[in-house]
């Protein structure tokens, strides 16, 4: 897996999201719509980002998961 840490190479990308399931919607009003892509690789052998939530949620915490490049079942790219 090839995997490349944005962060370290100083080439910030932000993705902007909106939820199409329930647990996509929840999160997306738990952490807002605005995460950072931290990495960009494979995700159950699909190409994916690793992103993390700009806002922490109400119980203190920041988010971070894997979005599907294409058809993630519950989020969509804006």
């Amino acid at each position: 897996m090839q995997k490349r840490n944005f962060l370290r190479d100083s080439d910030w990308q932000w993705l902007t999201l909106s939820g199409k399931t329930r647990h996509g919607k929840c999160r997306i009003a738990q952490h807002g719509v605005h995460w950072l892509v931290q990495a960009d690789g494979l995700f159950k052998g699909q190409p994916a980002w690793l992103v993390s939530s700009m806002h922490k949620s109400d119980r203190g915490g920041f988010d971070s998961r894997w979005i599907l490049k294409q058809n993630d079942p519950d989020f969509e790219v804006n």
